[in-house]
């Protein structure tokens, strides 16, 4: 496939009266995510289309979750969180958050109380591999101790305490299975659901998703009674850096990049922030929280350059089950990246569960992410 012509940290308007361009995509298929390659032509001639919508492709649920915690991980006492899916070296490779309850620990004050009176929560990021991306194997790697015991796949885990309880923080590794810190963090608030990193080789730099929960929402007023936005006003914010490692990185403050609008209504804030490059587009599949309700399903925005962000559809692209006791009944978040699952389909990973969390996945064909839908020309 040859450049679709987009200049870097920019995008070609198509929308000017009179603009003409011809762009050489070569044999590869386009996805019509956005408007990018749409003309939209002109009032004057009466050639525009009417009743222009976009709509998500269909997507296919696995019937069972791909990964349950603790089922062959007695480490695993709570639930699978936040996950991140590699396909690297011809096999599938996973990095999760899980917990592990056990007896509080005098020396570490901040622990996060577990259910079990006496006991608290201690986050861990642990490693699964798989040949097919449904059937998982959690290798014992005897890196972290756990009651005792290195029989298990933990990766590192760590205590949100001291000056920066939820700073941004980094680590680096060789293989994936041996990690080091950083020496640097930033004071970022906000920080508790998965942020996403990774370097964009056209802007030249490492960018950053990560969640805020700065957006100050206003209210309306019904009648005689005020109305005010639930939720903390959570939304996603970028930041990006020249480097990564060494000391001191110099990141970007955080730039809102998505948030709720009033198409979305008062109950609704932005929870997670899975970006996923794919083709010549930045995609997101964040999970709106709809308060009244309960519920978190998949919506899609996109991206040209990775700095704005678009969302054609407000349309879930992932929707929730509506079968009492489903997995997916109230909550779906996805993790970043889109995987191969088949010839010409392509694999979301997800978290689910009401409870307790599982991983889980949902498929689609490579092509049919969105579509455009038009009306009759006038």
């Amino acid at each position: 496939m040859q450049s679709t012509g987009l200049p870097p940290g920019g995008r070609i308007d198509f929308g000017a009266p009179h603009a003409s361009r011809v762009l050489d995509v070569g044999s590869d298929v386009q996805l019509f995510c956005d408007d990018f390659l749409l003309t939209r032509g002109t009032a004057a001639s009466r050639d525009y289309p009417v009743n222009i919508r976009f709509t998500p492709g269909p997507a296919v649920k696995d019937p069972e979750p791909v990964m349950l915690p603790g089922r062959d991980a007695t480490w695993e006492t709570g639930g699978i969180y936040w996950m991140t899916v590699l396909h690297d070296g011809g096999r599938f490779r996973c990095w999760y958050n899980t917990d592990h309850h056990s007896a509080r620990d005098p020396r570490y004050p901040h622990q996060r109380p577990a259910r079990e009176p006496g006991t608290v929560t201690q986050m861990m990021v642990a490693y699964a591999e798989s040949d097919d991306g449904v059937h998982w194997h959690k290798p014992a790697l005897g890196l972290v101790e756990v009651d005792g015991s290195k029989e298990n796949n933990v990766r590192y885990k760590m205590l949100h305490r001291g000056r920066t309880p939820f700073g941004l923080r980094g680590a680096y590794s060789s293989d994936g299975l041996s990690w080091s810190m950083y020496p640097w963090g930033y004071n970022i608030p906000g920080l508790d659901t998965q942020n996403v990193a990774g370097y964009d080789p056209v802007l030249g730099r490492y960018v950053a998703y990560i969640r805020s929960n700065s957006l100050k929402r206003a209210g309306r007023d019904v009648g005689d009674r005020p109305v005010l936005p639930q939720g903390w006003g959570r939304s996603v914010a970028r930041i990006e850096a020249m480097s990564f490692d060494g000391t001191h990185p110099e990141w970007t403050q955080p730039e809102i990049v998505l948030a709720p609008d009033h198409e979305d209504g008062l109950d609704v804030d932005f929870y997670n922030c899975p970006w996923s490059p794919y083709r010549d587009l930045h995609l997101m599949f964040f999970s709106p929280y709809h308060h009244w309700s309960g519920r978190l399903d998949l919506q899609l925005a996109v991206s040209r350059d990775n700095r704005t962000w678009i969302r054609p559809t407000r349309v879930p692209i992932v929707a929730n089950s509506e079968q009492p006791g489903a997995y997916d009944r109230f909550r779906i978040y996805a993790g970043p990246g889109i995987l191969p699952a088949g010839p010409d389909r392509v694999a979301l990973y997800t978290r689910t569960g009401q409870g307790t969390a599982r991983a889980t996945r949902a498929t689609r064909r490579h092509e049919d992410t969105a579509a455009v839908i038009a009306g009759q020309a006038r």
